[in-house]
């Protein structure tokens, strides 16, 4: 494996949750409004949108639309949480800012291209606060 290839393991390791989502604490989840589809598209741990003339959708740093219409993240089964702390992570470092990446991931480096947007910022070694950011247009 070379080493290009070790860091792009590293770097997805550590910004996907690993295992299902964990509730650590208080955490504000709302059931998500919307057609059955929309709900089951919606795979546990992904950041997620709502686009006009869409709906419910994984959140894309490269897709504009999505600026600024960052909902939280997804729990399954039509749940989404909106604030509080999640785990389930791994290899982050305390202090750490996620910010949205492509097909609803989350990334500690910033995207170059579409919009950056802070999602949430690492307590833990595996767990993150929600505190979504305002956009930034690139």
């Amino acid at each position: 494996m070379t080493q290009k290839n070790r860091q792009e393991q590293l770097f997805t390791n550590k910004c996907t949750f690993m295992e299902e989502v964990k509730l650590l604490g208080p955490v504000t989840i709302q059931s998500i409004p919307g057609t059955t589809s929309q709900i089951i598209s919606l795979p546990q741990g992904l950041v997620c949108a709502v686009e006009p003339g869409v709906g419910y959708v994984t959140a894309d740093s490269s897709n504009t639309d999505h600026a600024d219409r960052i909902l939280g993240i997804s729990l399954g089964a039509g749940r989404l949480a909106t604030a509080g702390e999640l785990g389930g992570l791994s290899q982050l470092t305390p202090g750490d800012i996620l910010f949205l990446n492509g097909n609803g991931t989350m990334a500690t480096t910033p995207p170059i291209s579409g919009f950056q947007q802070k999602v949430a910022v690492a307590i833990g070694t595996s767990s993150v606060i929600l505190s979504i950011g305002p956009a930034i247009l690139l």
